[in-house]
C-alpha cells in the first residue's frame, strides 16, 4: 500500500490515508482523513456497538424497510447480484422462510395470483400447436415427477420461454427440459441462444 500523509490526502480530497505506522491499538491500516481513526479500530467499534445493540439495530432496519420498500428491495437485489454464491447459500438455508413468505403473499394477493396463473395457462394453450402429441408431453411431465424423487427441487422448463420479450417458444416436447428450480426461476422469460 502506498504511503500517503494526512495533508496530502486532504489536498487530494481523499477520504483515507496510510502512514504505515501502527495506531494506539497496534493496527497497521488506513486511517480516516476527517477523524484520524484507524479503519480496523472503527470496524471493531462498530461490531461491538452492533453486538450491544442488536435488537435496536434490527428494529431500525425493519422501520427503514417499511418506510422505503423500493430502496430496500433494490439494495437486496444489488447485493444478491454482486454476491450470487452468498445469495444461493442463503436461499438454500432459508427455504421454509421463503415458502412461508410466498404463501403469505399468495394469500394477500389472491386476485393477482389467479391472474398470473390464468395468463400463463392461456399462453401455454396459445403456444401449443395442433400437431403436438399430448402423450409426448405427459411423458416429460411424468419424468419430472420421477426426477423429483431424487432431486426435489426440479421442474419442467421451457428452453425458449412461452412469453419471451423478443422471441417466444412453443409448448412442444423439444422445447421442454427438466432443470433445478433455482435455475428455472433465475432465468425468467429470457432466452440466450
Amino acid at each position: 500500500m502506498e504511503l500517503v500523509t494526512r495533508r496530502v490526502a486532504e489536498a487530494n480530497s481523499l477520504k483515507r490515508y496510510f502512514t504505515g505506522e501502527p495506531c494506539k491499538h497496534g493496527h497497521v491500516s488506513e486511517r480516516l482523513v476527517r477523524s484520524c481513526v484507524c479503519i480496523s479500530c472503527k470496524q471493531a467499534a462498530e461490531q461491538a456497538y452492533y453486538k450491544a445493540n442488536a435488537a435496536k439495530k434490527r428494529e431500525l432496519t425493519k422501520e427503514y424497510r417499511l418506510r422505503n420498500p423500493e430502496l430496500a428491495r433494490a439494495r437486496v437485489r444489488a447485493c444478491a447480484k454482486a454476491n450470487p454464491e452468498v445469495a444461493r447459500i442463503w436461499t438454500s438455508e432459508n427455504r421454509e422462510k421463503i415458502r412461508a413468505s410466498v404463501r403469505k403473499w399468495d394469500k394477500a394477493h389472491q386476485g393477482r395470483k389467479n391472474a398470473i396463473g390464468a395468463k400463463r395457462r392461456a399462453a401455454q394453450i396459445r403456444r401449443t400447436p395442433a400437431w403436438t402429441n399430448a402423450d409426448d408431453l405427459s411423458v416429460i411431465y411424468a419424468a419430472a415427477e420421477v426426477a423429483k424423487v431424487m432431486w426435489p427441487d426440479t421442474e419442467v422448463d421451457h428452453i425458449i420461454p412461452l412469453q419471451g420479450k423478443y422471441v417466444s417458444g412453443l409448448h412442444v416436447p423439444l422445447n421442454l427440459q427438466i432443470i433445478p428450480l433455482f435455475h428455472n426461476r433465475s432465468k425468467g422469460n429470457v432466452f440466450h441462444p
